[in-house]
């Protein structure tokens, strides 16, 4: 009998970038925590705490009006459409998928709302696998609960947190600079 088990991994949010006026960017990346290179299946759901306030931000490239208009889903559709369009697309204020689960990877749900993003995809092992893998770039005033499982070679990880407003971010970001500074 062969036994098999399963490595650590995770889904975590990995940067945070204040865009001023209460808009914050924030990356979401799955972690395979035994340095080893292998396939990932991601169920991921990013939801506004307060509907009437939060908003997660979508916007389209818009090259010629009415004419030229594109959907921005993925890291590489951001990238080449930054700075373009009237108004120029600008990818730091939108939200999209990392390419491995995007552009390589295989689709099954992918929905957009003012106040939802969910995708259910994985990496592609026909294409390359992954020790970590950028799941999602979001685009987001206000809190949102990040919930859902993540999968490494099959074993679920299941994840839930939350990305506080910009001023909760900064106190926490402060306090932890005060711990830090204390100990020394």
């Amino acid at each position: 009998m062969v036994s098999m088990t399963a490595n650590a991994a995770s889904l975590q949010l990995t940067d945070v970038q204040d865009l001023g006026g209460g808009m914050k960017a924030c990356t979401l990346t799955a972690f395979g925590e035994d340095s080893e290179l292998k396939s990932f299946f991601v169920d991921i759901t990013v939801e506004c705490v307060d509907p009437g306030v939060d908003m997660i931000h979508q916007m389209k490239a818009i090259i010629i009006p009415g004419t030229l208009e594109y959907d921005v889903n993925t890291e590489s559709d951001a990238n080449t459409y930054n700075g373009l369009g009237t108004p120029p697309y600008d990818k730091a204020r939108d939200s999209w998928y990392g390419d491995p689960f995007h552009k390589d990877g295989s689709i099954q749900v992918e929905t957009y709302d003012v106040c939802l993003v969910h995708l259910e995809s994985g990496t592609n092992p026909q294409v390359a696998y992954y020790e970590d893998a950028k799941a999602a770039y979001i685009a987001l005033t206000g809190t949102a609960h990040v919930y859902g499982t993540l999968f490494r070679e099959g074993a679920p990880f299941p994840f839930d947190f939350i990305i506080p407003e910009p001023a909760t971010l900064l106190m926490v970001v402060a306090g932890a600079g005060l711990i830090i500074r204390r100990k020394r």
